[in-house]
């Protein structure tokens, strides 16, 4: 009796290591409601879902099994959900995976593939591998030549070696569509894909509407990416011949779970999970700002993110329409100055770091030379431009025949592109030209002079300081390697602290003045794009740690500039955040995490920009406002309103005149900043994007705040603003003396 019982055990465990370890579906095999296979490893489970709590359709899908426990990454009947758990999915021995209805049998979903085939044995399986790839295959043919898989057939993610594109033998074209909603799977509004007319690019709509255009592969990224720094998590790679055109991006580090999903509201981003937090944050976006927008600026336009407005003409272009220009409608794009001819001395303009215009309708030899393509231009009279198809070996030919649109700088980036001028406007180039020569003919002898002056001027200083006096004038600070100077060494620079160099009474100092609604809208937006070059396109990640109105300076034209980062902390390859013992900062700006555990991450910063952005829509500051009543400080002030609709009330007078539209949507984005939780705030670039465009935005939960006022500094409760708050948020105003 104890052997049968022992010889039970053996089988029943046996079976259940077997179940748990399966990764394939047999012939004739089924899998019901209830019932899931596992890819090898334990990295993916295949089987049936809800997408939420509150939806009881059911859908045969594939998610992340170990971590990241429950992420849908494929959905097979997206468009016909089952209402009930009666769902059965079988493969058939020609290779076809049918999804039933047992109550009916209706076949709800079937792979339908082209490719299945009648082998009249059973080596069809249909296997999940650990890239979460489902495909069906016979054991005897191997994967290459693979009946059907579940990477050429996506929905809303794209995953690490999946590749994006069209295979003509196959008869694949592989799209990603966003959800309709968060729990409804079936095909939402956006759509990203490959168009093939001309030199492939990458495009993304809204039902039929373009809205941007990531660009054409030029050998090392896409064109319109304006990012090239070197991703340590993966790479990107392109392939093209005859039969196959596709993208892929491959794992460099493989312990980092990541893929790209289209949201419903139709951001691609970039989602790293994050172990400890047990949640997934947003590693990057692919759009980070307005120039991202197709054809914002017209034909012949070329966008400019660093300048205001942002739409300019190319030079040798002017505006279409001056009058639809003035009120920054662009879209009606540029025109030649002079008009072509096809005449003698007609020849090409050089404009460097640019995004590629739309290349649809372009012509492309991929084995041409620079120069081989410069001759084919010339003598072409309808050839309105060219440049290399790839930068990193400077080769290939690309032509355009046809206007040029949706162009814009790419100062750190972007190629050198050759447009055809007139005989006229080249003449203006050969007489800038000389002009610039005789500049520095002159320029040159005079700057090596005092060059050669400053020198022995700052050697007899030397000589006359003496060696205690200069020694630790500058250290470097821990984490940051910035200077810090030592008191001997102000006392020199500013006179013994003399009052005539006193900041503010010179040429450089803060000027406390009243801004106007776009001025306000503008210095929020440049403060977003420096973070986002902090945070994302600097070569190390930088926390700045101290983001408030007195560390922003403008310029003469209200630019923003970020200032102060002593107490800045740079992060490397894939960090994220840390923590700290010694809290240093600005209450009423740091965010709780960091003020009560010492925690900071590039979310901190967040969170002060979020506080920021409230002062400077409210004009009030956060750490000197009380409303009395509720005894709130201006966030939570905002968050009662917000929650009571009554949102504009917070905004200033200033903003009397601007569209309620953007004020609520100004305020909608600090709240989404300034949310308690770090996970919950949104990323630098998907800031930006929120600023730049008019999608939908979430809903904020409740922010972080404090409303102790009192004990974060000299202040006290009878100084504090309450209900009618008058104060002024500083912002350092610089001017040249």
């Amino acid at each position: 009796m104890e052997a049968i019982t022992i010889l039970l055990f053996c089988f029943h465990t046996l079976l259940f290591i077997c179940t748990l370890a399966s990764d394939s579906l047999s012939t004739n095999q089924t899998i019901r409601d209830g019932e899931t296979i596992v890819s090898a490893q334990q990295n993916f489970e295949l089987g049936f879902f809800s997408p939420s709590n509150t939806s009881l359709n059911r859908y045969l899908g594939i998610w992340y099994k170990q971590l990241a426990t429950g992420t849908v990454v494929w959905v097979a009947n997206r468009e016909t959900p089952i209402s009930n758990k009666s769902g059965e999915l079988t493969l058939t021995p020609g290779g076809l995976l049918v999804l039933r209805d047992s109550t009916n049998n209706q076949i709800i979903w079937s792979s339908n593939s082209n490719t299945s085939r009648d082998t009249g044995n059973n080596n069809v399986v249909a296997q999940l591998l650990d890239d979460s790839n489902f495909m069906v295959v016979d054991v005897q043919d191997g994967q290459d030549d693979y009946i059907w898989q579940s990477f050429d057939h996506p929905g809303n993610t794209l995953m690490a070696d999946m590749k994006f594109g069209r295979n003509l033998k196959r008869g694949v074209v592989t799209n990603y569509t966003s959800w309709k909603s968060d729990d409804d799977p079936s095909q939402g509004e956006y759509m990203i894909y490959m168009d093939f007319n001309g030199f492939p690019q990458t495009f993304q709509k809204k039902g039929d509407e373009i809205m941007y255009r990531l660009g054409s592969w030029n050998g090392v990224a896409y064109s319109g990416n304006t990012n090239n720094h070197p991703n340590p998590i993966y790479r990107n790679w392109f392939y093209m011949d005859e039969i196959e055109t596709s993208a892929i991006f491959v794992l460099i580090n493989k312990s980092i779970l990541t893929k790209l999903t289209l949201s419903p509201e139709g951001v691609m981003g970039q989602w790293n999970w994050n172990n400890r937090t047990q949640r997934w944050f947003l590693y990057s976006s692919l759009t980070t700002d307005s120039c991202e927008r197709y054809a914002l600026c017209g034909v012949h336009g070329i966008c400019d993110i660093a300048h205001t407005p942002n739409c300019g003409c190319l030079r040798g272009f002017t505006p279409k329409r001056p009058d639809q220009w003035e009120i920054s409608d662009w879209t009606s794009g540029c025109q030649r100055e002079i008009p072509l001819d096809c005449g003698v001395g007609e020849g090409f303009r050089k404009y460097s770091h640019v995004k590629l215009p739309d290349t649809r309708g372009s012509w492309f030899d991929r084995n041409m030379s620079l120069e081989q393509c410069g001759m084919k231009c010339t003598n072409q009279c309808n050839c309105t431009a060219y440049a290399a198809l790839d930068i990193k070996q400077g080769s290939g030919c690309m032509i355009w025949y046809n206007e040029l649109v949706d162009m814009r700088t790419l100062p750190n980036n972007g190629q050198d592109m050759y447009i055809r001028m007139s005989a006229t406007e080249l003449e203006k180039d050969k007489r800038r030209l000389r002009s610039h020569k005789k500049v520095w003919a002159v320029l040159v002898p005079i700057c090596l002079g005092l060059l050669i002056l400053c020198v022995i001027i700052i050697m007899k200083m030397k000589k006359k300081v003496k060696p205690q006096e200069r020694s630790d004038s500058i250290v470097e600070k821990d984490g940051f390697d910035l200077p810090t100077f030592n008191l001997s060494t102000l006392i020199v620079a500013t006179h013994n602290f003399s009052i005539d160099n006193k900041l503010g009474e010179g040429g450089i100092g803060t000027k406390r003045q009243i801004l106007n609604s776009s001025q306000r809208y503008h210095i929020i937006n440049g403060i977003a794009r420096g973070l986002l070059y902090l945070h994302q396109d600097s070569h190390l990640r930088i926390i700045h740690r101290d983001l408030k109105a007195a560390n922003i300076l403008l310029d003469h034209e209200m630019n923003p500039k970020i200032s102060d980062f002593g107490l800045a902390r740079r992060f490397g390859g894939n960090e994220t955040e840390a923590n700290t013992i010694r809290v240093v900062g600005t209450y009423g700006y740091m965010a709780p995490e960091y003020a009560g555990d010492g925690m900071f991450s590039t979310k901190s910063d967040i969170f002060s920009f979020g506080v920021l952005v409230l002062e400077i829509v409210s004009g009030k500051t956060n750490r000197q406002f009380l409303c009395e009543t509720y005894n709130h400080n201006l966030v939570g002030h905002a968050w009662r309103l917000y929650k009571e609709g009554k949102s504009l009330e917070l905004a200033d007078e200033s903003f009397i005149e601007s569209s309620d539209t953007q004020v609520l949507r100004l305020i909608h984005i600090a709240l989404l900043c300034v949310q308690h939780s770090p996970e919950d705030r949104p990323d630098m670039s998907m800031v930006v994007l929120m600023l730049g465009s008019d999608r939908r935005l979430p809903k904020p939960k409740q922010p972080g705040y404090y409303t102790e006022v009192d004990k974060f500094g000299p202040e006290n409760s009878s100084s504090l603003q309450t209900r009618i708050c008058n104060s002024y948020v500083p912002v350092a105003y610089t001017t040249p003396k």
